[in-house]
């Protein structure tokens, strides 16, 4: 592993599991000494966990462990609300007194404001396309309308409304270990993409391949891909496994249609599944170039970070066939 990726472990660690632990344990065992301080407690673990269960990447994490955290807080908040009754409405309070609670003010404040940036990007009323989940099962890494959920909305253009997607495992996690090297540890490799739409392959890559941690940033920062014109619009599948792409540049598919399998080409540090749609048929748009990025809803869906997805209907529609 390299620095950046030890950096992004323990950042996890602390946002994700440490701090919710010891604010669970405060509003638990520590009691209030008034009114105003303990609503003010119960704003400040209650923003910064806001923030968290929707901005946090659960799938470092078990995907399970932020609905644990939410049981364990309602329950310490449930046994806090009880001390209520008998406190004094404000303590009087000196220096130290005032500095900390002006300081829980400001936290709760700002991972209010932050969370309540988080929750609007859970929606667009831009038009886009409507079109099937393209896997069989995953959960959205990163996608949504906010730079907080979706790192993707700093581009302007063509990604504006990107979304990665991953797949997680038995235990919750989207591999065994964080960075492992080896690309089978990794639960969405080798998956099959489906076409999500009926529509005509434009535009194909093939014969790419990366390493973790290696990474094809400015020459093919797409990697192996297919775009796939639907109706007067264009979507990409980025970063696909070498010599898995089942379909040729010109063929018409069908809604359903295996085309290729999930990789760890071009500009990516992990085997995932990135996908995104412009307006119009200018493939020399679809990357960089100016293109416009339009919403992708998924069976009338617009998906965010940490949404999980099981396509059962896609499913059904290819056995069919």
């Amino acid at each position: 592993m390299n620095t950046l990726q030890i950096a992004s472990i323990i950042f996890i660690f602390l946002i994700q599991l440490i701090i919710p632990i010891l604010f669970v344990c405060w509003i638990w065992f520590k009691k209030s000494k008034s009114t105003i301080n303990l609503i003010l407690k119960l704003m400040t673990v209650w923003s910064f966990f806001i923030y968290i269960f929707y901005a946090g990447n659960w799938n470092f994490l078990p995907y399970l462990l932020r609905y644990i955290f939410l049981l364990l807080l309602i329950g310490s908040t449930i046994k806090a609300v009880r001390q209520f009754k008998g406190l004094p409405f404000l303590e009087k309070k000196k220096i130290w007194g005032w500095t900390k609670f002006v300081g829980q003010f400001f936290f709760s404040l700002f991972f209010f404001l932050v969370s309540v940036k988080v929750i609007s990007g859970f929606w667009t009323d831009e038009k886009g396309i409507d079109i099937a989940f393209p896997l069989k099962e995953g959960v959205i890494s990163h996608g949504g309308n906010s730079r907080i959920i979706n790192y993707h909305q700093a581009d302007t253009t063509a990604q504006h409304y990107a979304l990665d997607i991953v797949k997680l495992n038995g235990s919750g996690l989207r591999t065994t270990g964080f960075f492992p090297v080896d690309l089978n540890e990794y639960a969405i490799y080798g998956d099959t993409i489906f076409a999500p739409c009926d529509g005509k392959v434009v535009k194909i890559q093939d014969g790419l391949d990366n390493v973790p941690p290696r990474v094809d940033v400015k020459v093919n920062p797409a990697g192996n891909h297919i775009v796939l014109q639907y109706q007067n619009n264009l979507i990409v599948f980025a970063h696909i496994l070498k010599t898995s792409i089942s379909v040729s540049n010109g063929d018409f598919v069908k809604k359903g249609q295996p085309i290729a399998r999930v990789g760890n080409s071009g500009h990516t540090t992990e085997p995932h599944l990135h996908i995104h749609a412009i307006s119009g048929t200018d493939t020399s748009k679809i990357i960089k170039g100016g293109g416009h990025g339009i919403p992708i809803y998924f069976d009338g869906r617009f998906l965010t970070r940490n949404d999980r997805v099981k396509n059962k209907k896609l499913f059904v529609s290819i056995n069919s066939n």
